[in-house]
């Protein structure tokens, strides 16, 4: 894992980035993940300033309660029956809106977020050239 450059991904003061390749293979098959892991900035200072707690808690949720639910009510009709063919739409479409989540762990203080690197995709973080 490799603290990532700031000025290539796009400055982000609320957190502190890496990005790291995981390597997944078993006999068979291999596959790599991208992703990039979210810290809160190690300065108390700045974690004041920028109120570093509150945003990750409510990064943390929004990623661990607020987009699976969505995605599950994209996934059903609105008369409360599985529509295959509505639900696959509107759930891809949902879907392609955020980055996969793989964890979301420890408190506001000393926690982490693992997100899918959407960077292999050509997106960049606001601010970025």
């Amino acid at each position: 894992m490799k603290l990532a450059d700031r000025f290539q991904l796009g400055y982000h003061a609320t957190s502190v980035m890496y990005e790291a390749v995981i390597n997944l293979e078993d006999n068979k098959n291999q596959k790599l993940r991208y992703i990039i892991v979210k810290t809160m900035p190690d300065s108390a200072v700045i974690r004041k300033l920028q109120n570093s707690p509150d945003q990750f808690f409510n990064e943390s949720k929004a990623y661990s309660e607020i987009i699976p639910l969505l995605l599950q009510t994209c996934a059903v009709s609105s008369d409360g029956d599985l529509n295959v063919e509505r639900s696959s739409h509107y759930l891809s479409a949902a879907y392609d809106l955020f980055p996969k989540c793989y964890c979301v762990a420890g408190e506001s203080g000393n926690g982490m977020i693992v997100l899918q690197n959407l960077r292999i995709f050509g997106y960049r973080i606001g601010g970025a050239s």
